[in-house]
């Protein structure tokens, strides 16, 4: 999950692979996905590659156990 709304805008317009509509569209669903966050059984900010990359990896080990 990014940090917020606006690193996700930020992330999708950097790509420069969108139109404006479908931004928007992504822009909406990312806002209802993050407000129902207490909902998911695991929320793995990805702020930092490195640390999002190793809370996956430690996720998936502890469901296999």
């Amino acid at each position: 999950m990014p940090p917020n709304l606006k690193a996700l805008e930020n992330r999708i317009r950097k790509r420069k692979t969108e139109s404006e509509e479908i931004i928007q569209a992504r822009l909406k669903k990312g806002e209802k996905e993050m407000s129902m966050s207490d909902r998911y059984d695991y929320v793995i900010l990805n702020d930092d590659v490195a640390r999002a990359s190793q809370e996956i990896v430690d996720c998936i080990k502890k469901k296999l156990k």
